[in-house]
């Protein structure tokens, strides 16, 4: 889901995958609590305003345990907008959030991916979010 103040003027969306490296099948949502892990987001807006957006995204990653444990961030990184020219359209940008091994303990958890925007430093009305995967973490 992508909100904003422009109405048809900007489009965006989002998508989140999780993605295990010492995995046996990359991508996965189930993680050995030992391993580091990341979340690799891509997004892109389009549509009339796009060319004309300026500052930098915020892309923040939230897990929420499912029958009690941690529930908090994952970790976040700054994407400046002009990481993507401003045209041809659409804006295509892309983020690893990376999750050190032993974050979180056995357990399931539903990850929230969360993007803000700011200009000059000061947070606007434009987000994005994308709710899931679920994973699973299991201590070996």
């Amino acid at each position: 889901m992508f909100e904003h103040i422009f109405g048809p003027l900007l489009v965006g969306n989002v998508v989140a995958t999780v993605e295990d490296p010492a995995g046996v099948n990359p991508p996965s949502t189930i993680i050995q609590a030992e391993d580091a892990w990341r979340v690799h987001v891509d997004w892109s807006i389009t549509a009339a305003a796009a060319p004309f957006v300026s500052g930098d995204w915020k892309v923040s990653v939230y897990a929420e345990s499912i029958g009690g444990g941690f529930e908090g961030l994952l970790g976040s990184v700054v994407v400046p907008l002009n990481a993507a020219p401003p045209l041809p359209l659409p804006r295509n940008y892309h983020a690893f959030v990376n999750v050190a091994g032993n974050t979180l303990a056995a357990g399931a958890y539903r990850l929230v991916t969360l993007i803000n925007y700011s200009h000059l430093g000061i947070p606007l009305e434009m987000a994005a979010f994308e709710e899931g995967p679920i994973i699973q973490v299991y201590a070996h």
